[in-house]
């Protein structure tokens, strides 16, 4: 994973430093001042006088405590902002793989809607099928003819078989669905 946000981080670590630094910097002093209140320079103890002395170490060290709990929340928030910079990555490619993938259904499913059922070709004794054989058993010549459609190079070339277009093999009822087809190989 990639880091960013180095100089929140850097700053959010020297803070947590800083804090646990005065977390027992106000310990040790709130022990020592409790010790010192303790111990009345008149003589005898007086409890109240050590709580009383031990409140500015006990302050400190409550507010170092605060310190790194938020240094806590700013990491927690810088790492999830990286996280969501990832996801969103990650949701972009699929939704692209995903919009490219749907976009030829799409005409794909379209070309077979406007196709219509496909009947075979070579049906014996079918006039209009080439190759075929006519009743008085004379086979028909084929007419199989390439028509001057633009095509790009690379994608396949439309042809007209005596009324049924033929995209790679596949058949065609109508001109317009086998242009579709031919689209969506891509």
């Amino acid at each position: 994973m990639s880091r960013h946000y180095g100089t929140a981080r850097s700053l959010l670590s020297f803070a947590e430093f800083v804090a646990w630094i005065g977390i027992l910097v106000g310990v040790a002093f709130a022990f020592f001042a409790f010790d010192k209140g303790l111990h009345s320079i008149y003589g005898g103890t007086n409890i109240a006088a050590g709580v009383i002395a031990s409140m500015p170490g006990a302050a400190i060290a409550f507010m170092g405590i605060i310190v790194v709990a938020f240094v806590q929340m700013g990491r927690a928030g810088i790492d999830t902002a990286e996280m969501t910079r990832e996801l969103v990555t990650l949701n972009r490619r699929q939704l692209e793989i995903a919009s490219s993938s749907y976009g030829l259904f799409q005409r794909a499913s379209e070309a077979a809607k406007t196709s219509g059922p496909q009947a075979p070709l070579n049906q014996p004794g079918d006039p209009a099928t080439p190759g075929s054989i006519d009743p008085s058993g004379v086979q028909q010549p084929q007419a199989t003819y390439k028509p001057n459609w633009p095509s790009d190079s690379n994608k396949p070339a439309i042809e007209n078989r005596a009324g049924v277009y033929v995209v790679n093999g596949q058949q065609f009822r109508t001109e317009q669905a086998a242009i579709e087809y031919r689209d969506s190989l891509g």
